[in-house]
């Protein structure tokens, strides 16, 4: 498997292109990022910044709407509603990183899951930025 460098540049173009598309279509006090953008600025910076940590942060792909078929195939293989969007293994143990936006809000099942792994002493953290996620992975690897 190449390690190849994922091109931030190219990702932060395209991404700051579909935030003028939003902002001229329907004008904001504020520019914002989405959680899908959050996330993406996110692992991008880990894996240009950790390359030997590769693999280790990662994303389930739990979300998104489905159709009932789905929905119930889904459940049967495993998927479980309100999981954080990325898992970090690091050095035994796995930290859970739930992203939102600035005024984002957690489901009532995200807080669930939330309660269940911190009460199994896994570590979960909520993340509204770059800069938090940055923060976060460096106080992590000490």
């Amino acid at each position: 498997m190449a390690k190849e460098q994922i091109d931030e540049g190219n990702q932060l173009r395209i991404i700051k292109e579909n935030q003028e598309k939003i902002k001229a279509a329907k004008p904001k006090k504020q520019p914002y990022l989405s959680e899908d953008a959050i996330q993406q600025l996110c692992y991008i910076w880990f894996h240009n910044t950790y390359p030997h940590l590769r693999g280790l942060l990662f994303h389930v792909p739990n979300g998104g709407s489905r159709n009932v078929i789905e929905a119930m195939k889904f459940k049967k293989i495993g998927v479980v509603a309100g999981v954080a969007d990325l898992l970090f293994m690091n050095d035994g143990t796995i930290h859970c990183i739930e992203l939102k936006t600035e005024n984002g809000r957690q489901s009532a099942k995200q807080v669930a899951w939330q309660k269940l792994v911190e009460h199994h002493n896994f570590n979960y953290y909520v993340v509204r930025s770059l800069g938090e996620f940055k923060d976060l992975i460096q106080e992590i690897l000490g």
